[in-house]
């Protein structure tokens, strides 16, 4: 999976990433999706539907229950009809038109019933007894959209579904608008670790830093403390993981004379993320450096067509291709000189 903020919002980059990589060593799907999400009507690799649903989110101001989060960091409780469709598309990225297992991942304390539609075809009932355990429903076959709708759940809290190939490659995108990471160390140990059970990731990438980074900040040692925690709780409930640490992109400001320049707090925070994966024993990825070094944000989005915003921060989907190439390569390389 790749957690991360706003910057991989609606799949930018990692669409691609997970393209490149079902290509050549098979799977389909989308992966991961909560519940509802803020962005569905942006997320080009999958039309996504939902209703009935109060939505949860560690990065609310109001009151949250950390003690109910998913990995993603969300809950979502339904109300009465509430549903949610997935449907595959095959606009954006190829091999995520149909999928050939569907589910949904849920935590009872009471009995909960389900109906699923594939292919708008009939529906098929579910029901499950309590359990104090994360739980998911599978439905089989070549899906190509499935709808779950909610007939009972008292004292349920659902997280996402699930697009995915039986084999190859399955790309979870975990993205958060307005995280520095940290929050990863609230997300309670027996969840991860359920979920770990029910996705047993290989690799975990980290893309952080948008929302850390000030204009001139030197000192970043609380930020490093913080995410040294988060990464020691990823490795003990993903033990058989590896975990990649992606470095902040480039990100440019006006200085008083009217130029573009490279925020000077951006080159400081990428040398505490450097000493963090140091520590830490993770692969650390310059994706600063990669996307082009000094004032490279500029030239994304001055590019003809524009590969980023105006905002000089973010990418936008072709300026996401284009990263997801270079990390796709530099993955791949490793895998070669390893093997």
């Amino acid at each position: 999976p790749v957690f991360g903020d706003s910057f991989i919002e609606a799949a930018i980059m990692t669409a691609d990433l997970r393209e490149m990589f079902q290509h050549r060593f098979g799977g389909c799907g989308v992966g991961f999706v909560t519940i509802t999400s803020m962005t569905s009507g942006y997320r080009p690799t999958v039309r996504h539907t939902f209703g009935g649903w109060s939505s949860h989110s560690v990065m609310d101001t109001v009151y949250f229950d950390r003690k109910k989060q998913g990995i993603s960091g969300h809950y979502f409780i339904p109300r009465s009809g509430a549903y949610v469709e997935l449907r595959g598309q095959n606009k954006y990225a190829s091999l995520l038109d149909t999928c050939q297992q569907a589910s949904i991942f849920f935590y009872n304390r009471d009995s909960v019933q389900l109906s699923a539609r594939v292919n708008r075809g009939e529906s098929r009932s579910y029901s499950l007894g309590a359990s104090g355990h994360l739980q998911k429903i599978q439905v089989n076959g070549r899906i190509g959209s499935i709808r779950w709708s909610v007939d009972r759940a008292d004292s349920t809290l659902f997280y996402g579904l699930a697009m995915d190939g039986k084999q190859g490659i399955i790309l979870d995108n975990f993205s958060l608008r307005g995280s520095s990471g940290l929050s990863l160390r609230g997300i309670p140990r027996q969840m991860l670790r359920q979920f770990n059970e029910q996705r047993p990731y290989d690799l975990i990438i980290l893309e952080y830093g948008l929302n850390v980074a000030t204009e001139r900040g030197r000192n970043y040692d609380n930020y490093q403390k913080g995410l040294l925690t988060a990464i020691n709780h990823l490795k003990e409930c993903f033990p058989q993981a590896g975990i990649l640490l992606l470095s902040v992109g480039d990100r440019d400001y006006k200085t008083e004379t009217g130029d573009l320049r490279t925020m000077p707090g951006v080159k400081n925070l990428i040398r505490y993320q450097q000493n963090i994966a140091a520590e830490s024993g993770i692969a650390f990825w310059n994706m600063f450096e990669a996307m082009g070094g000094e004032g490279s944000m500029a030239k994304l989005v001055h590019a003809k067509p524009s590969m980023a915003n105006y905002d000089y921060t973010h990418i936008n989907f072709r300026g996401g291709k284009h990263l997801a190439g270079l990390l796709y390569e530099t993955l791949i390389y490793g895998k070669e000189q390893y093997d």
